[in-house]
């Protein structure tokens, strides 16, 4: 039944007030009657040594009961209360209860006694014979400096706990009135702590259960609301991430399907062709390149699942010369820009650049730069590398003279298996993944990397790195 975050908060609101309005009740009515019970005590003692003080001038004289009694009747009749006036053996000398009264009997109340002893007698009690609450208070009649007797007064409570149950009665109405405000306002209270709570459950199910698209109403700045806005970034980018996923997914099969559809179409071509030998030699070239574009691709697909799969897990680094690394990559591919006839303008800044980096990685940026350079410049051309240190930072720009990136594709070149001519990538063995790879490592490595291009001029990439000895201060 109070399984519901709104049954309990509301639940948690009454008990709360019930709990403190009977905390506070029980104290109040409790002080109450202590007040009113010494305030009653005061007055009744006061009264009683009021009329010690009258009796006293009527013992000396042999105790005349008739006045004694006369006096008690008046005295009673004045301040509402029973008077007994009492000798120095309890015999009673004056009852102001003319009829069923102690008058010539002894009465030794406990109260009487502490008042014959030079105390004052005091007492609550329950009375059988009036059914209720009365207080009694005995205190001692002297006479010369000697006590001759004690004066008895005994006074009803009725009134008194009337007024309390009156104030109980006032203060039960009162808790209970709160109660229902409070519950209401409780129920209002919970309501619209726990809507925003009910609606995030609900997306969550749904969400949980593949639909993915939701945009929940932020009404409130608290926390609630904050939770709120951020369950909304949450689900703009599992939206996106699942898109990206599909659109991999897609782009991966096609990438794949396409040289196992031409190594398929090879093979049937080499089982129905004639047995000449320059024939098969051409057919298995045809096969060994489109094999070997699987593998590149399957690298590089494996490449992008390594990253994916340690995203918040950065990998070994230690300080590197990128100037000396950089280098090195580039007499490695002299050679072979030699042989496609390209001209190398190699630069470097003198003395190295240390930067904190994993080294495999950021020679697998300058490859893959440099096979892009390769690619799509034509003999005769150009390329050029350049590496240089700023303040804060060091700079490697690869530039070559190819074909160039047209200005509507510049931004997308580093999207997974994004291509500018998908025909002419193919033809050179393009996966469409090695910018997207080379941009994730240098953001890994808190760097940037962008490009620049002009159709039919050629294109520059560019990253930056935070120099090792920038972090180190």
């Amino acid at each position: 039944m109070f399984t519901s975050i709104r049954a309990r908060l509301t639940l948690t609101y009454i008990l709360l007030i019930l709990t403190v309005m009977g905390v506070l009740s029980a104290f109040l009515l409790n002080m109450l009657e202590n007040y009113y019970l010494d305030y009653q005590q005061e007055n009744m003692v006061s009264s009683a040594g009021l009329v010690a003080e009258i009796s006293s001038s009527f013992m000396h004289r042999g105790s005349d009961l008739i006045i004694l009694s006369a006096m008690a009747q008046d005295l009673a009749r004045q301040i509402n209360a029973r008077v007994i006036i009492v000798d120095r053996q309890g015999l009673v000398l004056g009852d102001s209860e003319r009829v069923g009264g102690y008058f010539g009997r002894v009465l030794l109340r406990p109260e009487i006694t502490e008042a014959l002893e030079g105390g004052t007698g005091r007492s609550v009690q329950y009375s059988q014979a009036l059914k209720q609450k009365v207080m009694q208070v005995a205190v001692p009649i002297t006479l010369e400096g000697e006590i001759r007797g004690a004066v008895f007064l005994a006074a009803s409570l009725e009134a008194l706990y009337g007024t309390l149950g009156a104030v109980r009665r006032f203060i039960i109405t009162a808790t209970v009135l709160a109660l229902v405000l409070v519950g209401f306002f409780a129920a209002l209270m919970a309501k619209s702590f726990t809507t925003p709570i009910e609606e995030l459950t609900s997306a969550a199910r749904q969400m949980a259960a593949g639909n993915l698209k939701h945009d929940i109403p932020v009404r409130r700045e608290d926390e609630l609301g904050q939770l709120t806005r951020q369950f909304n970034i949450m689900s703009t980018r599992v939206m996106a991430t699942n898109r990206q996923l599909r659109e991999f997914v897609a782009n991966a099969s096609h990438e794949l399907r396409t040289p196992l559809t031409t190594i398929n179409l090879l093979v049937d071509s080499l089982q129905d062709c004639s047995e000449d030998p320059e024939v098969h030699r051409e057919f298995l070239t045809d096969i060994q390149g489109e094999t070997q574009r699987l593998i590149d691709l399957v690298s590089d697909l494996l490449d992008l699942a390594r990253l994916d799969g340690q995203e918040n897990q950065p990998s070994s680094r230690k300080a590197v010369d990128l100037t000396g690394l950089t280098r090195e990559v580039v007499q490695a591919a002299a050679s072979r820009m030699e042989r496609q006839g390209l001209t190398l303008d190699y630069r470097e800044q003198a003395g190295p650049l240390p930067v904190l980096a994993n080294a495999e990685e950021l020679r697998q940026v300058l490859n893959n730069l440099l096979d892009n350079s390769l690619k799509y410049t034509p003999p005769g051309g150009c390329i050029r590398v350049e590496v240089r240190g700023g303040a804060k930072e060091a700079l490697v720009a690869v530039a070559d003279t190819g074909c160039g990136i047209p200005g509507e594709d510049l931004e997308k070149i580093f999207e997974r298996f994004y291509r500018v001519d998908k025909a002419r990538s193919r033809e050179k063995g393009g996966t469409g993944l090695g910018l997207s790879i080379c941009r994730e490592l240098i953001t890994r490595h808190q760097g940037e990397m962008w490009a620049e291009s002009q159709e039919g001029k050629g294109s520059t990439f560019y990253f930056v790195l935070p120099l090792l000895l920038v972090n180190n201060d």
